[in-house]
């Protein structure tokens, strides 16, 4: 690669990383962020808001880049390391896991959702929760303990998966926002 092309590739880099921050500033301000919290900007336009002791790592789960899962967890905590759902508990990680909407509705979610925990022979309870969107919760209690919520947005299914309850598993379900479509 000759050096012209090289500055200008960095120079391109530098432009797009700069556009990046700049969209999420403007998100935030608009959105507005709670004192003491970090934001996190999904690729299909949603954010939610995490305690500022808190990181979050994300990643596509498909070639095509419309599934996102997104990991949340204290400073400190080797995500690379998590050997499974058995260990959200302990070390206070939650993933989220997001999807295109299509045509589901909330009972279509639980409904499969219900069929799969049975098939796992799993132990668990739903009870419905109202956040910014309709969402209902299922606790399982074996042969893991878990805490599932899935969030119905109006463009994208949430599901949260946590080791327990808590004040950051409710940050993040209370904060959740999408942007409006592009038009």
């Amino acid at each position: 690669m000759s050096e012209r092309a090289e500055k200008n590739a960095v120079f391109g880099l530098v432009v797009f990383a700069l556009a990046a921050v700049a969209a999420t500033w403007v998100y935030v301000r608009v959105h507005g962020l709670q004192r003491g919290a970090s934001a996190f900007v999904g690729e299909t336009g949603y954010m939610v808001q995490y305690p500022t002791d808190y990181a979050a790592a994300s990643g596509s789960s498909d070639s095509d880049k419309k599934n996102e899962v997104v990991y949340f967890f204290p400073q400190g905590t080797s995500i690379a390391a998590l050997k499974g759902e058995a260990e959200y508990g302990r070390l206070g990680v939650i993933r989220l896991e997001v999807q295109p909407r299509s045509d589901l509705t909330l009972a279509d979610v639980r409904g499969a959702m219900t069929e799969s925990a049975k098939k796992r022979k799993e132990t668990f309870t739903q009870e419905d929760r109202k956040f910014s969107f309709p969402a209902f919760e299922m606790r399982i209690s074996a042969p893991l303990k878990l805490v599932q919520v899935v969030v119905l947005g109006s463009r994208s299914v949430y599901l949260f998966t946590a080791g327990a309850d808590g004040p950051v598993l409710d940050s993040l379900l209370q904060s959740l926002t999408e942007t409006p479509p592009d038009r």
